[in-house]
């Protein structure tokens, strides 16, 4: 290694959504801290843990938000349709307030727009089971567990690989 670079501990990025790989930066150069982004966009800096988790953790919350408002009106069948589709649309504001800021960051980090949509469906069915267990006191069984471990695979494969 070469003496004016040191190892950046903070580098999670890479081939695994939480895999630690170090890479080296000058110390002269904090410019390789800055995301990529899309051609053309202003760059920030970003602190690629912060950034990953901020993006897990905001897709998190907008996926409770809109899987009340999907499914939250199902304990409610006696109200009209167009009052429940009204409050879920209420709702499914809320979501977006939370959905778009994690794309924008996670896109700003370097995600990919595959990467980011795989990990909003596997924090989806992680969501959705809580609720449909807590909240509408379903069981969950073996057959859709297992089908929920399997979309959690596309999450393995999706960060896993190096782009060619």
């Amino acid at each position: 290694m070469h003496k004016s670079c040191i190892p950046n501990p903070l580098d999670w990025s890479g081939t695994g959504l939480f895999r630690r790989i170090r890479r080296t930066i000058p110390q002269e150069d904090h410019t390789s801290l800055q995301s990529p982004g899309p051609p053309g966009h202003r760059r920030i800096p970003v602190i690629e843990e912060f950034a990953t988790l901020s993006t897990v953790a905001l897709l998190t919350v907008s996926n409770i938000f809109m899987t009340f408002a999907w499914y939250g009106h199902l304990k409610f069948k006696e109200l009209p349709l167009w009052t429940v589709i009204l409050a879920s649309w209420g709702i499914a504001l809320l979501e977006y307030l939370f959905m778009v800021p994690a794309n924008r960051l996670g896109s700003q980090a370097g995600w990919t727009g595959f990467q980011l949509k795989v990990t909003q469906e596997a924090i989806t069915l992680l969501v959705f089971t809580v609720f449909a267990v807590t909240y509408l006191r379903e069981k969950l069984t073996w057959n859709i567990a297992l089908a929920f471990v399997l979309i959690l695979g596309a999450v393995v494969l999706t960060f896993g690989f190096r782009k060619a």
